[in-house]
């Protein structure tokens, strides 16, 4: 839940940056689509060519990335919450308290009705500074 919440920015970072070369590569195959006459006449389709599938190639090399990415974040998150049902129980045994399946039940369900919020934490912020950003423009 909060491994969720701390690596967001780590994860968006890789798909920001392959955005940006999507971008870019569509920007320059729009440019040769509109100007295709200029770019025929003066036999620039190679160039065009080879630079909008230099864009492509780093566009997939950026895509695995990000893709590396949120696969090692939810391999350690799903880890991470297999861990919480014993820890739970260890925890209570530690802190002297009475371990019973009525309170290791309701306990597990407390961290459940938890964690869907905390999923969803990240997303609120993000739409309330989007919300402060446009308010602030004129």
């Amino acid at each position: 839940m909060q491994f969720a919440i701390l690596t967001r920015p780590w994860r968006e970072s890789g798909w920001r940056a392959q955005e940006k070369v999507q971008n870019k590569r569509k920007n320059e195959l729009d440019m040769v689509l509109k100007n295709i006459k200029t770019v025929k006449l003066y036999s620039w389709q190679d160039f065009f060519k080879t630079k909008i599938t230099d864009w492509r190639n780093e566009e997939n090399r950026l895509r695995y990335i990000s893709t590396f990415k949120n696969w090692a974040c939810d391999l350690v998150q799903r880890t991470l919450s297999e861990i919480e049902r014993p820890l739970v129980i260890i925890s209570a045994m530690y802190f002297g308290k009475e371990v019973s399946m009525a309170s290791i039940f309701t306990t597990l369900m407390m961290i459940d009705m938890l964690r869907g919020p905390m999923q969803l934490l990240p997303n609120f912020k993000e739409g309330i500074r989007n919300t402060r950003r446009c308010m602030t423009r004129t």
